[in-house]
């Protein structure tokens, strides 16, 4: 089961990696359009984090025989999801303060201006902009800022983790 799941791990969390962060070494923060990459980069990492339900289907035909009980299977999406999300925790950490530390920085000058160009008349958004600038401590720092977006792939195979095993659990009592 480890072999298996350090493989999907790595790779979920190299997709994660690659794809999540890898744009922002090639953007100009000041002309950046951060609604379509925030899209773009929770997209990658729920699919990224589909790797958890392909690992578990794997480890119940090729190790259970084709049929899995919750816990096995909830074991096997769990390390996966761990060992993804420590890798891209490492790699927002390599970008936030190794390959780009003032990335976020930048993107917190230019983020909430450009919210409010798009939305000027609007409270909420007005509101949003005085909850950033009281925030910017903690979303400069690329230690926090890192943990926020692997706590995001955490919940994200969490979730996957507990819906694959309990269908998978259920599915397979139901055909004994």
């Amino acid at each position: 089961m480890r072999n298996k799941a350090v493989i999907y791990g790595l790779i979920s969390g190299g997709i994660a990696s690659v794809f999540f962060l890898g744009p922002f070494l090639f953007i100009d923060v000041a002309t950046s359009d951060f609604e379509g990459l925030e899209v773009l980069g929770y997209l990658t990492m729920l699919l990224s984090m589909m790797l958890v339900v392909v690992g578990i289907l794997s480890y119940r035909k090729l190790e259970m025989n084709g049929s899995i009980t919750f816990l096995p299977a909830f074991k096997m999406g769990m390390l996966i999801t761990i060992i993804s999300t420590v890798l891209f925790y490492g790699a927002n950490i390599l970008l936030y303060e190794v390959l780009s530390p003032n990335l976020l920085t930048d993107f917190m000058d230019v983020y909430p201006e450009q919210m409010l160009e798009a939305n000027p008349n609007d409270p909420e958004v007005a509101q949003m902009v005085k909850e950033y600038e009281e925030m910017r401590d903690v979303y400069t720092n690329g230690w926090i800022y890192g943990l926020l977006m692997s706590g995001t792939t955490f919940f994200m195979g969490l979730t996957l983790a507990l819906l694959t095993s309990g269908v998978l659990a259920v599915v397979d009592r139901y055909n004994e």
